[in-house]
Order: C-alpha cells, then sequence, then structure tokens
C-alpha cells in the first residue's frame, strides 16, 4: 500500500546569476513563483537585496575573466590602429552581417571601440578582424613555415606582434611603408596561387573586404591566443616574404554595376536565384559554376559576400538545396566552400556587367548621334514652326548614322526637341534638302559622314 507523503514545503527563492545579454551585469536565472502574483525579490528584504548584488557583482567578475588581460590589450590596440571589428558564428569564422554594417558603426566615432568585441566574446561569439588604416596581416597555416618566417623576421631584426592559431598557424601583423600603393590593391592573395580549392599555407590580409580571427576567439574550444605581447606593428613591405607578389589588380576588361537602391539589388539576387542562375554540382564543372553565379551576386549587383551566402542558402527551396546530381542525389556545398567562392567573387569581373557596360556605350553613342542630328534640323528650319515628316527622318538617320533606334524613340527625340510630328509619306521633305552637310562633321568629326543620305528622294 503506498504511502501519502506530504508536500514539500515550498524553499526559499534560489538567486543564482547568469549573464545577461546587456553586457557585464547578471540577472536572476531562477525565482520561484509567488501565490500573491507579485515577485519575492519585490518584498526581499534589505539583507537578500544585498546578497543579490553580491551575486550580481560576482557574475560579472567571472565574465571579464573569460577574456585574458592579454587579449584585451590586443582589442585595444587593434582598436588604435583604426582596425575595424566584426561579429562572427558562434565556432565558425564566418561574419553574421556584412562587412559595411561593422564599418559604418565605427565611422561616427572614427575609431573602433572595444566594448562591442568584449560583448561578443562573453556571449560565445566570435570576433574578427578587418584589416584597416595601414594595417596588413599575414596569415601563415602550417607550423613548420611559422618558424621559417620568425627566423626570416629575427635575421631583419623586426619584431612582429602574432596571434597563436589553434592549428599551430600564427597571424602576423604588419604596417604598410608610407609609399607603398593602397590604390587598385588586392584584397587578399594566396601564396602559392589558390587554383584547385585547397588549403594554402600562406595568405596575404591587405584590404578591408576580408578578415582574420581575432584573439580571444574560441572555435571548437579551441582559442585563438596572443603569442606575444601587442606592441606597435613594424613597417613592412610585403614584397619581404613574396618578391614577385601580384598584390595589384591587373588591368581586366571594365564593367558596370547595378547601380539601383539596395533593395532593389537584393530583390533581383532573389528572383535571379529563384529563376535564372544556374545550377552548380562539384565535381561536374560545378566550382566555375558557382563562381559564375557569385560573382553575379557580390560583383555585379553589388552585395556583400557575407548577405551573398545568406541568400544562395535561404528560402525553400534554396539555391544551394536544388545543387542536385542528375539523378536526383543532393550534392549542396558546404557552407566555408560558399563562403572562399562569394570572397573570391569580390574581384571578379562579371559577365553581365561587362554586357550592361556595353549596352550603356552604344545607348550612349546612340544618344550623342540623334542629338546632333536633331540640333542639325532645329539649326536649319525652326523647330516650332517645322512639320516633320517622322518615317523619312528616321529612315535617314539610320541610314546616316548606322544606329539601331525604334521609330518611337526617334519621335519621342523629336517632340521632346520641340519638332510638330506629322505622319505622312509624301511631301514637305523640304526641310532635309535645306540642311548644310558640312555642319555634320563640325558635330562629329570621327564619324565618316556620307552627305549623299541627306538629300534621298521623298518615300513613296
Amino acid at each position: 500500500m503506498d504511502t501519502l507523503l506530504p508536500h514539500p514545503a515550498p524553499t526559499s527563492p534560489t538567486n543564482t546569476a547568469s549573464p545577461s545579454l546587456d553586457g557585464l551585469e547578471g540577472t536572476p536565472a531562477v525565482q520561484s513563483p509567488n501565490p500573491s502574483g507579485t515577485s519575492v525579490l519585490a518584498h526581499a528584504s534589505p539583507r537578500s537585496a544585498l546578497l543579490n548584488r553580491r551575486l550580481r557583482w560576482k557574475a560579472s567578475q567571472d565574465l571579464r575573466e573569460l577574456i585574458s588581460k592579454e587579449t584585451v590589450e590586443w582589442l585595444k590596440g587593434l582598436a588604435k590602429a583604426d582596425c575595424v571589428f566584426i561579429e562572427l558564428h558562434p565556432n565558425a569564422k564566418q561574419p553574421k552581417r556584412r562587412y559595411d554594417y561593422y564599418i559604418d558603426l565605427v565611422r561616427p566615432r572614427k575609431r573602433a571601440s572595444i566594448q562591442r568585441p568584449r560583448f561578443w566574446l562573453q556571449k560565445g561569439s566570435g570576433v574578427g578582424i578587418i584589416p584597416a588604416g595601414d594595417i596588413w596581416i599575414l596569415d601563415v597555416d602550417e607550423p613548420t613555415l611559422v618558424k621559417k618566417v620568425i627566423e626570416d623576421l629575427m635575421d631583419a631584426r623586426i619584431f612582429a606582434p602574432r596571434v597563436l592559431t589553434p592549428s599551430g598557424g600564427a597571424h602576423f601583423y604588419f604596417r604598410f611603408p608610407a609609399n607603398f600603393p593602397l590604390e587598385g590593391m588586392k584584397n587578399h592573395i594566396n601564396h602559392p596561387k589558390d587554383s584547385d580549392g585547397h588549403k594554402m599555407p600562406m595568405d596575404f590580409k591587405l584590404g578591408t573586404r576580408t578578415h582574420v580571427v581575432a584573439p580571444g576567439t574560441q572555435i571548437n574550444g579551441r582559442p585563438y591566443e596572443p603569442q606575444t605581447p601587442w606592441v606597435q606593428p613594424p613597417v613592412l613591405d610585403p614584397h619581404f616574404f613574396l618578391p614577385d607578389g601580384q598584390f595589384w589588380h591587373s588591368p581586366k576588361e571594365p564593367y558596370a554595376k547595378d547601380d539601383r537602391p539596395r533593395s532593389k539589388r537584393i530583390g533581383a539576387a532573389c528572383a535571379y536565384l529563384r529563376s535564372k542562375a544556374p545550377i552548380s554540382i562539384s565535381g561536374m564543372g560545378g566550382r566555375r559554376t558557382l563562381a559564375h553565379v557569385a560573382a553575379f551576386i557580390v560583383a555585379f549587383l553589388d552585395l556583400d559576400p557575407a548577405l551573398a551566402c545568406s541568400l544562395l542558402t535561404d528560402g525553400e527551396p534554396s539555391w544551394n538545396s536544388r545543387c542536385r546530381y542528375p539523378d536526383g542525389t543532393p550534392y549542396p556545398w558546404s557552407a566555408d566552400e560558399l563562403w572562399n567562392a562569394c570572397k573570391s567573387a569580390v574581384d571578379a569581373v562579371p559577365a553581365a556587367g561587362v554586357k550592361l557596360l556595353k549596352e550603356r556605350q552604344a545607348r550612349q553613342h546612340r544618344d550623342q548621334f540623334l542629338a546632333a542630328f536633331i540640333k542639325i534640323l532645329g539649326d536649319a528650319h525652326g523647330a516650332a514652326s517645322t512639320w516633320v515628316m517622322v518615317n523619312e527622318l528616321h529612315a535617314r538617320f539610320k541610314a546616316w548614322s548606322g544606329e539601331v533606334v525604334t521609330a518611337t524613340a526617334f519621335g519621342r527625340a523629336l517632340t521632346k526637341a520641340g519638332f510638330q510630328r506629322r505622319k505622312a509619306t509624301r511631301a514637305k521633305i523640304q526641310v532635309l534638302d535645306g540642311i548644310d552637310p558640312s555642319r555634320l562633321a563640325t558635330l562629329l568629326p570621327t564619324h565618316p559622314i556620307n552627305t549623299n543620305l541627306l538629300h534621298m528622294e521623298p518615300s513613296a
């Protein structure tokens, strides 16, 4: 027979403090319910309130101890060096937001603050560094190569602050020489050249569209630790490590970017990925296709690589989830592969941008010819009192200039210039006979002029 035990008496609430999302303050983690419906702390005695404040202070001290003094000194030094801090996803190297978001946070005060990176580290996120100002970073992955870099620097009597990575590599910090040209410089380069998608032993972080992981960040429990105290980085030319390195963009084919508002460009990227973007499969020419898709979003639509990664995986079904083998087997790209493709697309030349630039140049060229043609008409005969046969003028303009323009666009240009339009096929063509053909050579000297085209017979 079961014995009914008395219900246990309610215990006093425990004020165990836990970190809050607001910074260093702690908040009560558990509060026992109160039959009256009011908070227990509202009726707490002065002794209980004092205990609660002490617990909060202890929690804030525990949070501060999560970040070493060496890490704090590094963060302060990087902030003074005009570097930009970004928040990374927990246990990952990818930023949570686009680069421009974090750069805009710094602009009002002209210098980064360590309050945000400390808060990000305390809540479990990672912190990244965008090299800015005159700072550049050498990322070395192989431990044996780290020793060689240190020996080369010691032989040159150069001391560079460095951070030890979880893989045994290191990040070396330097400053550009005053005469080092920063215009047209690449954001980052790999040495040797990353051609097969494999991890390279040395990476030069140069521009503001790349980042490295900051000290204090942990990935899967393995921290990025300062290996030396923070000092002002030495001035060093990147050619010290790579004498034949190409640190600037080679002359490449010019292209135009989509200049619509950002919201319109994001909508265009979503529509492109939903209906027009080709599917990319690794091992079947997919890496080149992935680069093409990333270049359209990042380079042509001028969107941040982090946002492009998000767009590639957002939606149901997303573009990445639709990457399948011909038999239907799914083969999506990994997060690292997508991030590397979007990051490399910053320096790409998008085919859509090249096409758009050619279209704009052709439109500008056509408009110049049309403006010259209409100007000659207006100078020869007053536009306000001239009856113009649109069909005849349109035919003569196309024959003279070789430009393709629709009759509607041609007629709209005449109306804008003040000509009275008359749709006819006969008579009143004398306006063309009064034009001096030599005027064309003065307006468009580089274009071959056929003066006979201005005196064609009227159309039947």
